[in-house]
């Protein structure tokens, strides 16, 4: 067992509304996930040390396995509660197939909806695209505005993924984003599709320019909120970035266990090599005995992320994340002295605390 776990994901089904350029999810085996394996993970993740726990749910599209959905859910709060355990559950989907039925029950038992959205037209359409070919945006953004109505910002997080082709207007896409009343956004990088070195550049300024166009707008008491500020305050992750066994676990459809995100790589093909365990006889050996030491964790991330074709995404990510963590370091370490800062920080504090608590 590994000493602490604060997340796992669980990819339900490979069963999508959506047929994204970017994706590698074999949707047409249309595969889902066994319900007992699913619980015995959420029993995996709870079993582990640590108060505070973040279960993510995805696919594919979850929604198309709603009422599997429910029955995980509600399994999840039974169990959390029996273990004293704070868990803060979030279900990540591409919004084309939101109703009134799902926002009521997402508002009912307090769950987080992350909405992959690009922002522009042009952006988003580029890959989320329909099985015929035809853009996502637009059925997307109106269903943002009935989402933002519902459950409101605070549980709503955009997943604002960057390709290579758009990274010189990564701040035009952002505003448009917030323009729509979005106020949590998780920037992720799309794997695979040949960064340049000027893209990277793109996206070093581009990054940059949203924090301070974030610290702009606090100035004005208009908080926009880096989802992974949430986790910063809740988590060891600054201590232990590198630590796959501490966030990065997945279960994928066939109750196997890994690392590597389910949608970025050809899965039939590498499931074996990728896999440290399965739901029903848990963790390998390797890494049951897992205790976060940076020389162990630099070491297994090294020997484990091997696959061709994800580096650039990689490094992608790897920059992504220096940036944030730096200028989320800025912010604590100026909060006592700086106004904004400082209220900026509470904001963030507020905004953490209603992620996990209650």
């Amino acid at each position: 067992m590994i000493d602490e776990i604060q997340k796992i994901k669980i990819a339900l089904t490979s069963r999508c509304t959506l047929k994204c350029d970017h994706c590698n999810i074999d949707k047409v085996s249309a595969s889902s996930i066994s319900i007992d394996y699913a619980l015995k993970t959420v029993d995996f993740i709870l079993s582990s040390k640590g108060k505070d726990k973040r279960i993510e749910i995805y696919g594919g599209e979850p929604f198309t396995e709603f009422e599997k959905l429910k029955i995980l859910v509600k399994y999840i709060r039974q169990e959390s509660q029996i273990r004293n355990k704070t868990t803060s559950i979030h279900v990540a989907s591409n919004g084309t197939i939101v109703n009134d039925e799902i926002l009521d029950w997402l508002k009912k038992n307090d769950i987080f909806l992350a909405i992959s959205f690009s922002g522009s037209r042009k952006s988003h359409n580029y890959n989320r695209k329909f099985p015929n070919a035809k853009g996502s945006y637009q059925m997307v953004k109106e269903n943002i505005k009935k989402i933002l109505n519902t459950i409101g910002n605070k549980r709503l997080v955009c997943i604002y993924c960057i390709h290579p082709e758009f990274s010189s207007r990564i701040l035009d896409d952002f505003k448009k984003i917030i323009n729509l009343g979005i106020r949590i956004v998780d920037i992720e990088c799309v794997s695979g599709c040949m960064w340049g070195e000027n893209d990277y550049t793109n996206l070093i300024s581009g990054i940059k320019e949203i924090n301070k166009y974030i610290l702009k707008l606090a100035g004005q008491k208009k908080y926009i909120f880096h989802e992974v500020f949430t986790e910063y305050l809740r988590t060891k992750n600054l201590c232990f970035p590198n630590c796959p066994g501490y966030m990065d676990i997945e279960l994928y459809p066939d109750g196997n266990l890994g690392f590597y995100p389910y949608a970025f790589i050809n899965y039939n093909r590498y499931k074996n090599k990728i896999s440290i365990g399965t739901a029903r006889k848990g963790i390998n050996k390797k890494y049951s005995k897992c205790k976060y030491k940076s020389k162990r964790c630099d070491d297994c991330v090294k020997n484990y992320y091997t696959l061709q074709g994800l580096d650039d995404g990689s490094k992608a990510y790897e920059i992504r994340n220096k940036i944030i963590i730096n200028f989320f370091k800025e912010l604590v370490s100026i909060s006592s002295k700086n106004c904004l800062a400082n209220n900026y920080f509470k904001q963030t504090i507020k905004l953490s605390n209603f992620f996990y608590d209650k």
